[in-house]
């Protein structure tokens, strides 16, 4: 089943790519952009459900799987990176995603600014729990891929830690963008938000960043400087991780009514409160299979 999976991604990898760009372009995004939707549909369509049916494997896993290899997935390319320089050719010859599957949440978001916009964004994580880069170590500390430039005003973002057993807490954001991105505003997931910038001067229409289903906001992957904008930051890739901590209230709830004893899945909802109406569900649930019997 897995192998037919593959193979539908492929067929479909094999029609787009007869049209692909084989430049990055001016921008430096042409390439990204292209397969952005489509890796965005492998991912959440194909690639989720075939971590989960290996997981469940009895013979590779025969006991419980902690942590599911699930793929991030990344938005289309905001603002552009005409300017590329030695920083970012030692990296890629475009716009790409090198960091994925951080550990935690990003702790702080160091800022240096000039006219509004930042010459410097520095994401902290948790030491060892930063995300991956390019799949293999990771790192503390990302930041815009590019030769290094001061700011003049400079500002320190701290980021709430997650609760309620959470891995991660920004559930999206919201930006605006034009040839450089000129706002960007964090969503968490009490309700709050966070803005890192906001560029007044520049016209160009907010919008929400759209979000994958079941991922949070993790990673921010900055590219170059823009000169024509005093060397302001020029492009932006969000990244989305699932989180393995957070299980939806509804698939909880349905754990506890089919739940065949005390296992972990039981206690966890027991120690949060168990309502009647809950328990009502569980017992008319074993009602039922029993008379099925």
């Amino acid at each position: 089943y897995g192998q037919y999976l593959d193979d539908v991604a492929q067929a479909e990898r094999k029609r787009l790519a007869e049209q692909a760009p084989t430049s990055p372009g001016q921008h430096r995004t042409n390439i990204h952009n292209y397969w952005q939707p489509f890796a965005w549909q492998r991912i959440t369509l194909l690639s989720d459900f075939r971590v989960l049916v290996a997981a469940m494997d009895p013979v590779t896993h025969p006991g419980p799987v902690h942590d599911l290899p699930y793929e991030d997935v990344y938005s289309k390319a905001y603002g552009t990176a005409d300017n590329w320089d030695n920083t970012a050719r030692g990296w890629a010859d475009g716009v790409t995603t090198p960091f994925a599957r951080p550990l935690a949440n990003p702790s702080s978001i160091y800022i240096e600014y000039f006219n509004g916009t930042p010459r410097v964004v520095d994401v902290r994580y948790p030491s060892a729990m930063g995300p991956t880069v390019f799949g293999g170590r990771r790192t503390d500390v990302v930041g815009i891929i590019a030769n290094r430039a001061p700011g003049v005003e400079t500002r320190t973002v701290t980021i709430p830690a997650p609760v309620g057993g959470a891995r991660f807490n920004i559930v999206g954001a919201s930006i605006r963008s034009g040839s450089i991105p000129l706002t960007l505003v964090l969503k968490l997931d009490d309700g709050t938000s966070l803005t890192l910038w906001n560029r007044t001067d520049l016209r160009a229409p907010m919008e929400d960043v759209p979000v994958p289903s079941g991922r949070k906001l993790t990673t921010l992957t900055m590219w170059t400087r823009s000169r024509f904008y005093q060397n302001d930051l020029g492009c932006l890739v969000i990244g989305f991780s699932r989180d393995p901590d957070d299980v939806p209230q509804r698939t909880r709830d349905l754990l506890y009514i089919t739940s065949t004893g005390e296992d972990l899945n039981t206690r966890l909802l027991r120690s949060s409160g168990i309502s009647r109406r809950l328990q009502e569900q569980r017992d008319a649930y074993w009602n039922w299979l029993r008379s099925a019997r």
